[in-house]
């Protein structure tokens, strides 16, 4: 095994644990996985300036998320980091809505980054908002693309985490995803 196969065993196995009721093991997990979610917090906001919240803000805000509750219904890493992806996307569209609401004086939505590139070449220029919205349109339609989108994009899993997670085949993914960047290249577009 490599080890790659045997840190997402170990977490795998951690995660199981956790689910189970054990203590330890929601501390060893933690410290295990700590780093890859600050990771990918902190890729989202390199993609947002103006946010005044911090990478290890929104670890800690998801962690009281994930482990606020005695253990959880994963059966692996992907499904936990899958789920994780869902509440930084909560958490960042919430900072952001609070954001809004305190400038809601002004007439439209300052930008929060300059740009954002989404994974594959997506480039626009909105806002979590923005995005949000779009994904939430385009779950009314193509409900696997917007999913692949939050597990990709707000996630940071890759091709084969996100075909695990949704348990659906690579080139299908790979598909959405390609469609779904488009669409949302459109639409944010036009915005």
């Amino acid at each position: 095994m490599s080890d790659e196969t045997d840190a997402a065993a170990e977490i795998t196995a951690l995660i199981n644990a956790w689910s189970a009721g054990d203590a330890v093991a929601e501390r060893q997990l933690l410290g295990r996985i700590y780093p890859r979610l600050r990771g990918i917090a902190a890729r989202q906001l390199a993609s947002h300036r103006g946010f005044s919240i911090q990478a290890t803000e929104i670890v800690h805000e998801a962690y009281l998320k994930l482990f606020g509750a005695q253990g959880g219904s994963w059966e692996s890493r992907t499904q936990f980091f899958a789920f994780a992806a869902r509440l930084m996307r909560q958490i960042l569209v919430d900072h952001a809505r609070r954001k809004y609401s305190q400038k809601r004086d002004a007439a439209v939505v300052e930008p929060l980054g300059t740009e954002l590139a989404l994974p594959g070449g997506v480039d626009v220029d909105p806002d979590v908002l923005a995005i949000d919205e779009a994904l939430d349109r385009l779950a009314g339609f193509d409900p696997r693309a917007a999913r692949i989108v939050e597990l990709r994009f707000f996630g940071g899993l890759t091709v084969e985490e996100t075909a695990q997670a949704m348990n659906i085949g690579r080139t299908a993914v790979v598909e959405s995803w390609r469609h779904a960047r488009a669409w949302l290249r459109a639409e944010l577009g036009r915005d």
